[in-house]
């Protein structure tokens, strides 16, 4: 066969295989309307305002007990689990298979999530990319729920503290604040998880740790003089301010973060290569964006994760 046919025959297959992964827009129904998207990116840009909790479930939530409050906090945090289980393996199993396990009642119908869900859910596999983008996209409503649900614990212990003191104080004459405080957690009852753990942290001001959600960046700011711990799977690295901004692993090299983007993971290319026997950290890890002023940006591409304490 002659050259040129051979490199003609070549072009035909190449156009052919561009027509066949091209997919059509996605078209769902969100609350009453049939949405259509043409882009994974148009459709993100669509849900970037269901993230918010509405004021009529802030409303809901404040009427709720403690108790209620940190129940489902926790709900929220086993279902944050699941998720970015899924999220972690979705290049390894079927999203399409795996998201129509999911009971659709566990999808919170505010903002039409669940009606978002069950849409995508009749979609074929080759709308992966926007099952993906929308399930990220309710992590972070998720996690916009859950911070509320601690600010308006908080807000009501410290309130309930206040009350029990007046009613002790107004009947006793004095009231030893230790042990108000411990009857009060006695009565609160609910299974031991990171959520529990986070309240008594933020109250202690002791340092939290959190996991970053694969693929969505996170903002973090560094003062003068902190150090941050960046988990990179088992491996403890601390991000430092000094002369600049300085990444050091637990044998204590040090990697300048340069402004911008700083790739870091085990592959030569990464801008920080880490040593290749740390099996467990990904090639390509995690992105540290410097922004200046001290500002970080943090984006997982981990498959064990990443997680932050401050």
């Amino acid at each position: 066969m002659a050259k040129t046919d051979q490199e003609a025959m070549g072009l035909t297959e190449k156009i052919t295989m561009n027509a066949r992964s091209s997919i059509e827009p996605l078209e769902i129904v969100i609350g009453d309307k049939v949405m259509r998207f043409a882009s994974v990116q148009e459709f993100e840009f669509s849900l970037n305002g269901r993230t918010a909790l509405p004021a009529q479930k802030m409303s809901e939530l404040m009427k709720l007990s403690p108790r209620e409050l940190k129940a489902e906090a926790v709900t929220i945090e086993e279902l944050e689990k699941r998720f970015q289980t899924l999220l972690e393996r979705s290049e390894d199993i079927t999203i399409s298979n795996a998201l129509t396990r999911f009971d659709p009642t566990i999808f919170s119908k505010d903002n039409d999530w669940r009606s978002i869900i069950t849409g995508l859910n009749e979609c074929a596999e080759e709308y992966k990319e926007f099952k993906l983008a929308a399930l990220k996209k309710y992590m972070q409503y998720l996690r916009s729920r859950k911070t509320i649900l601690q600010d308006l614990y908080f807000q009501k212990k410290a309130q309930a503290n206040q009350d029990l003191e007046a009613r002790d104080h107004t009947v006793f004459g004095s009231v030893d604040k230790l042990s108000a405080t411990a009857n009060l957690e006695s009565t609160m009852s609910g299974p031991v998880s990171d959520v529990t753990q986070m309240f008594k942290q933020v109250r202690k001001k002791e340092p939290v740790t959190r996991r970053l959600p694969k693929g969505e960046p996170v903002m973090i700011h560094i003062k003068s003089g902190e150090n941050v711990e960046i988990s990179l799977s088992k491996h403890k690295f601390q991000v430092t301010f000094a002369a600049g901004l300085e990444l050091i692993d637990e044998e204590g090299q040090h990697y300048m973060l340069a402004k911008g983007r700083n790739i870091i993971g085990r592959d030569m290319d990464c801008d920080i290569s880490l040593s290749p026997t740390m099996k467990d950290i990904s090639r390509k890890h995690l992105i540290i964006e410097n922004l200046g002023d001290n500002r970080l940006k943090l984006t997982d591409l981990s498959s064990h994760g990443t997680s932050v304490t401050q």
